[in-house]
């Protein structure tokens, strides 16, 4: 939603990195998915502040529909979206939707992209199509070859409107209770990631339907097992190369009463067993479908990988894949074991 100058409201329900941002023209307010933490920014100058490649609340990374969404709310949107473009092509004229389009292609230094844009008064952007060739060649992700792929997709944007009214509480921010101002955080601590603040607390609750069929309940194992949760998902590269050290850190540490559930974040039953199959892996997969059952756990980028002892304390949390992770996760375990028998 949109008043110009400078009011507007956004929201993101992307599975991992979902956020809110309000403006109510003089300073704009973030809040980040989960709600845990929100962040004041202004006085604002103009709306490029927060829609330009320097903006505090944007991702430019490829995968982000806000990339091209956020510029159209700036003053100067042309700027916005052509910053970084090196080279350009016009490819004609196409129809999506019973409606004409430009076809627009875009060559940049870390990805380039295809766009369509309505044939209309306002014009509108109705499609966007990255092409991945370039981050992919610069990133350090590496796949089994068994699981490697080319990956294709495309972002609409549909149901725009113009002279709309929009009632003036949609531009006002209520921070939601328990959420704390960032500026209240110490400054060494302000980007710690919300995950890290689980360690020594009660772990959330968990109750997700099993690949295999059944249900797992994280109380159940109160008093009887250290659980480890692996956060993971089939197009997630460091996720891959971390579910098989996972397991056999779990099978190391079996006879001592550790048992292992990786939890699969948004996808199919499908998608998750042919992937265990790929790797040849035979493991405990809580479905998360709708990935809301991690929010409590604060699960912003994957692999995530939390400790929770037998009296269903959280004692570690890491968020990301180390080659290091099996020797420091088996140190973890093993001194928990030890303050659950003093004499092992």
């Amino acid at each position: 939603a949109l008043k110009r100058p400078k009011r507007f409201a956004v929201t993101s329900r992307a599975v991992l990195t979902g956020f809110t941002i309000i403006s109510d023209g003089e300073h704009a307010y973030v809040l980040s998915k989960g709600g845990t933490r929100h962040h004041e920014i202004g006085p604002l100058e103009s709306m490029d502040e927060l829609a330009g490649k320097d903006s505090p609340v944007l991702n430019r990374g490829p995968f982000n529909a806000m990339v091209f969404l956020l510029p159209c709310l700036g003053e100067h949107p042309y700027d916005l979206i052509m910053d970084g473009v090196t080279k350009s092509e016009y490819l004609g004229e196409e129809t999506i939707d019973d409606r004409p389009c430009h076809h627009m292609k875009y060559y940049q230094e870390g990805f380039d992209w295809d766009i369509w844009i309505t044939m209309e008064s306002p014009p509108l952007i109705r499609r966007v199509r990255p092409d991945m060739t370039k981050y992919f060649a610069q990133s350090r992700i590496t796949l089994p070859e068994s699981h490697r792929a080319r990956a294709d997709f495309e972002v609409n944007y549909t149901d725009w409107a113009f002279d709309v009214e929009i009632p003036d509480e949609r531009f006002r921010f209520t921070p939601p209770e328990g959420t704390g101002d960032i500026d209240d955080v110490p400054e060494e601590s302000q980007w710690k990631d919300p995950a890290e603040e689980l360690v020594g607390k009660p772990a959330p609750a968990l109750e997700l339907d099993l690949l295999d069929g059944g249900r797992f309940d994280l109380a159940s194992h109160k008093g009887k097992n250290i659980v480890i949760l692996e956060f993971w998902a089939s197009w997630c590269g460091p996720c891959i190369r971390g579910l098989p050290m996972m397991a056999g850190i779990a099978e190391d540490f079996r006879d001592r009463g550790v048992v292992l559930y990786a939890v699969n974040q948004g996808e199919s039953a499908n998608v998750a067993r042919r992937l265990l199959e790929d790797l040849e892996l035979e493991l405990n997969v809580p479905l998360d479908t709708d990935s809301k059952g991690s929010d409590p756990f604060f699960v912003r980028g994957i692999p995530q990988t939390v400790i929770i002892d037998k009296e269903g304390i959280v004692r570690n949390v890491h968020v990301g894949f180390s080659p290091a992770m099996k020797d420091i996760m088996a140190g973890e375990l093993s001194a928990i074991l030890a303050g659950d028998d003093p004499g092992a």
